[in-house]
């Protein structure tokens, strides 16, 4: 059967063994979560089968940013699907398939993004995750030589989690550890600890350093190649170009207008950053979803080191 936590955008095929339908016998593939039928294969087969079911999951697949969501450790919607093989005298085991270009893995954070990365007031972040059983959360940061620990929550929960980090949320709790002394730290650190019972704890860290956006700065979301949500902030707009065109007939009356259409395009530059990063911000071209933030932006043209490249969503 497919691995647990496979792309659905890749071969995804359950092997069948013993088949024995020289006339044919039809296989239905079923929802995990319904049990409604998603497609049915016919098989006319005499020992080994096989069925390929990732393109009838891919339609179940809705994946989006959580970043209008509170602060803490979230299922995340729509990421990703089950489903399981039907036909008379049998049902196999249910597998769950996910929404990246790459099969995702317990226990690791699902993201090839660098393990420090800045954000600035106002915004937010996700760490994405599979969990096995229960995650506790927690964020550390330092005034002088005091080290304070504050807990983000936890969920017993099995599955694709994501960790919603708020910037703003983290300098309210800086403050109030410090007094009201001062109002946001230079960086924190968010760790996640992975429990599954009979198994070692595992656990995953990410530094963020705070650190205040230019005007011109814009941030974009979208579909890493996991599966999960990874963000990041362009600080220069090099260029806005607005135009537009319309959609005429001819009619016995002269030309009629049917359809407008209206385009907008923003040139978005990185700070100079190292093969890998850049390697990082190029899924933002294959991504299934690539959202701005900014819904006025239609049309996107990033540049991060030498990488020239068109995205229109």
């Amino acid at each position: 059967m497919p691995p647990e936590h496979g792309s659905a955008f890749r071969p995804a095929c359950f092997t069948l063994a013993g088949v024995q339908a020289p006339g044919g016998i039809d296989i239905e593939i079923r929802s995990g979560a319904g049990n409604e039928p998603l497609g049915v294969k016919r098989i006319y087969s005499s020992g080994e089968a096989s069925v390929n079911v990732a393109p009838y999951v891919r339609r179940l697949l809705e994946p989006s940013p959580m970043c209008g969501g509170a602060a803490g450790i979230h299922v995340g919607t729509a990421r990703t699907a089950t489903c399981f093989l039907f036909a008379p005298g049998f049902v196999s085991e249910t597998v769950t398939l996910c929404g990246g270009s790459e099969n995702a893995l317990p226990n690791i954070l699902l993201s090839a993004a660098p393990s420090v990365v800045k954000i600035a007031p106002g915004e937010k972040d996700e760490m994405g995750i599979i969990s096995g059983d229960r995650v506790y959360c927690d964020i550390s940061f330092s005034r002088g030589e005091i080290h304070y620990i504050e807990p983000m929550g936890q969920r017993n929960a099995a599955g694709m989690l994501a960790a919603v980090i708020d910037a703003d949320a983290v300098c309210r709790a800086y403050a109030s550890r410090t007094g009201g002394e001062a109002s946001e730290p230079a960086d924190f650190t968010v760790r996640l600890r992975l429990d599954q019972p009979g198994f070692e704890s595992a656990v995953i860290e990410r530094k963020y350093i705070l650190e205040r956006n230019v005007r011109t700065g814009r941030r974009l979301a979208w579909i890493n190649r996991y599966g999960a949500v990874d963000y990041h902030t362009f600080p220069v707009c090099e260029e806005f170009r607005s135009g537009g065109g319309r959609s005429r007939i001819e009619t016995p009356a002269g030309y009629r207008t049917v359809a407008t259409r209206m385009e907008q395009s923003l040139k978005l530059l990185s700070e100079p950053c190292d093969a890998p990063t850049a390697e990082w911000l190029s899924e933002l071209f294959s991504s299934l979803i690539c959202s701005p933030l900014q819904p006025t932006i239609v049309s996107v043209t990033v540049s991060p080191a030498a990488l020239n490249v068109s995205r229109k969503f």
